[in-house]
């Protein structure tokens, strides 16, 4: 049926160290790191720096360390499931249309 392609059930496991995100029909799997590179750029008014972009999502974001790159894991915390939701938020976006084919 055509609805079936468009409804996709996902499961999620998030860990401290790892995200697992399982396609239920079992055509997609991504199991990484949970980590997010972003590129840091000069802040209006108050002077830090910035979010501009994101470079890279799981390992590669592991590999995008530089000297303008913020890495963070967003479910790094020892008393909330997550640290920062912009970053959780944007890691489960890219991690779901990486799984979508998109």
């Amino acid at each position: 049926m055509l609805l079936d392609k468009l409804l996709v059930i996902y499961y999620v496991q998030i860990w401290p160290d790892r995200i697992r995100v399982r396609d239920a029909r079992g055509e997609g799997f991504f199991d990484q790191k949970p980590l997010v590179a972003f590129e840091l750029r000069a802040g209006k008014g108050s002077g830090k720096p910035a979010r501009s972009r994101i470079l890279a999502v799981g390992n590669a974001a592991a590999m995008a360390a530089g000297e303008n790159v913020e890495i963070i894991n967003p479910f790094l915390h020892p008393r909330s499931p997550v640290s920062d939701f912009m970053a959780a938020e944007v890691l489960l976006q890219r991690i779901f249309r990486s799984l979508a084919g998109n």
